[in-house]
């Protein structure tokens, strides 16, 4: 006898049906994931922060796209957004762009990578 293995029909919710409708909802989420974000690099200076908070908030996005996309909205919680676009942020990545690159010695990467600081003549 063989089992026939069966799906669990999930309870979705309604999903954004334009683009308009699902960014709209994105909104709602967005205030949570910038608090998130500004919570966690509250220690970086105040230029380094804001692009931080920025490059979360596009990685919560890109993640909110995605999940619409697939149908899965359902499951986004904007705690686990939040969590997600920041340790997005912390690790580096950006999005739609390459990573930073380790021989550039204006890259943030490159410094904590090779262990030295570039600081401004002016200071």
């Amino acid at each position: 006898m063989s089992a026939i293995p069966t799906t669990v029909p999930t309870r979705r919710q309604h999903s954004p049906a334009t683009a308009d409708e699902a960014n709209a909802h994105f909104l709602k989420l967005l205030p949570a994931v910038q608090t998130h974000a500004a919570i966690q690099f509250r220690d970086l200076p105040a230029a380094d922060r804001e692009e931080a908070v920025a490059e979360a908030a596009a990685a919560a996005f890109v993640n909110y796209d995605s999940a619409r996309r697939r149908g899965r909205l359902h499951r986004l919680h904007p705690s686990t957004v939040a969590k997600y676009a920041v340790l997005h942020a912390k690790t580096g990545r950006h999005v739609g762009g390459p990573d930073e690159n380790t021989t550039d010695a204006m890259s943030r990467r490159a410094q904590a990578v090779r262990g030295f600081k570039c600081h401004s003549i002016y200071d």
